[in-house]
């Protein structure tokens, strides 16, 4: 028995110090983890941690790709529009993408896409055609060239699509053998609140319901495939324990644990003009009294029972105030406190009553409902 490392050179007359390292192929990539967002609950922390790993190609984080328009059309109108995503297999030639993305009207807010296109010009001949998915692999694997070359490890890629309909990357993540669907979950009373603050909630019906409905209706852009590999873990639990909350997520994904993603420090500016760096956990302490009176986080305490119960957060005693469900729905019925001013902050918010429709459409509309988790990441409380 001989221990590693083995010495090539002499064994097997290769000398890796005389050979030139090559990027690892498309091929190669077959894990992809798919960041499935909620609202405010880590997504940038995260991705930043993800993004220290020597294993991972990472993607996402923030939404400022999200501006790019495409011959003068909103990103995400263009997708809806295409089909490159729904035919993942489709080919498309190198002439072709730069008659795209040069056109004078297109407007490039995704980093390193202009890097990325002459590279591929100076690499391959116009007529050259690459599927869809290679060109996504392609993307990844040349903003992480350095890494990939020094280490030659093939990755698993981290895309964070940051919308919320992002149904549209489904058959694209279905062409991975091996995928982790990944959330980070935070106390969604904090969320509403939280959203209501930066303006997420209130003007738009959409994104109104969305976050108000957490988990009853937060799975709903999944696929049935993409379902069974959906893990979660606390938000809470990352800026209390990281480390241990790092290691369990790194033995969802099958990567090595790195002291790096502990240091990493995603400095986040609220509205208030107050920036939280890293693991600061200044953000557990956030009072939304504000926005939602205590009568108002106790009906939410009430509405989102069994989603409190699965992530093991503050719930209800309904074993001392048992409540009927019509007691409960009349409750939900009372307009909150944020209902009476809503109309004063937005340009073209809604009437007083549509907003309150807005609103019982979801607390009547869910109360009862069967919500749909991620499985939750075992935390332990050493690390291993």
């Amino acid at each position: 028995f001989k221990r590693c490392p083995i010495n090539f050179k002499a064994k097997f007359g290769i000398d890796y110090e005389q050979m030139e390292p090559s990027l690892v192929r498309t091929d190669e990539v077959k894990r992809i983890c798919y960041w499935y967002k909620h609202a405010y609950s880590g997504t940038m922390l995260s991705c930043g941690i993800l993004e220290a790993s020597r294993f991972t190609c990472v993607f996402g984080g923030n939404d400022s790709y999200i501006y790019t328009s495409i011959k003068g059309i909103n990103l995400l109108s263009c997708l809806k529009n295409t089909d490159w995503l729904a035919q993942p297999q489709k080919l498309v030639s190198i002439a072709e993408l730069r008659q795209l993305l040069k056109d004078p009207d297109t407007e490039l807010k995704i980093p390193e896409a202009s890097d990325y296109l002459k590279w591929l010009e100076q690499t391959y001949t116009d007529s050259k055609e690459c599927t869809v998915l290679e060109l996504f692999k392609g993307y990844f694997i040349y903003r992480s060239r350095e890494n990939l070359v020094r280490c030659r490890i093939t990755p698993i890629l981290v895309f964070d699509p940051h919308i919320w309909e992002c149904n549209l990357y489904n058959e694209l993540i279905h062409q991975f053998p091996y995928c982790t669907v990944l959330t980070c979950m935070r106390n969604p009373i904090t969320v509403f609140g939280r959203g209501y603050e930066y303006g997420l909630i209130g003007w738009d019906k959409f994104q109104t319901q969305y976050i108000l409905a957490s988990d009853y209706c937060h799975a709903e852009f999944l696929s049935e495939r993409l379902k069974e590999h959906y893990w979660g873990f606390r938000f809470e639990d990352l800026k209390t324990m990281p480390e241990v909350t790092i290691r369990g997520i790194c033995r969802v994904l099958n990567i090595p644990f790195e002291k790096s993603m502990l240091e990493v420090d995603v400095p986040m500016t609220d509205r208030t003009g107050n920036t939280v760096h890293g693991f600061d956990q200044t953000p557990l302490k956030h009072d939304i009294s504000r926005v939602l009176s205590d009568f108002d986080q106790i009906r939410l305490k009430i509405f989102y029972a069994p989603i409190l119960q699965y992530y093991g957060y503050p719930q209800f005693p309904f074993n001392i105030h048992p409540m009927s469900e019509q007691l409960i729905r009349e409750m939900l019925q009372v307009p909150f406190c944020f209902e009476a001013y809503n109309d004063k902050l937005f340009l073209n918010a809604p009437s007083k009553q549509e907003l309150h429709n807005w609103m019982q459409e979801v607390l009547q509309g869910c109360l009862g409902k069967t919500a749909f988790f991620p499985k939750l990441i075992r935390v332990e409380e050493k690390p291993n």
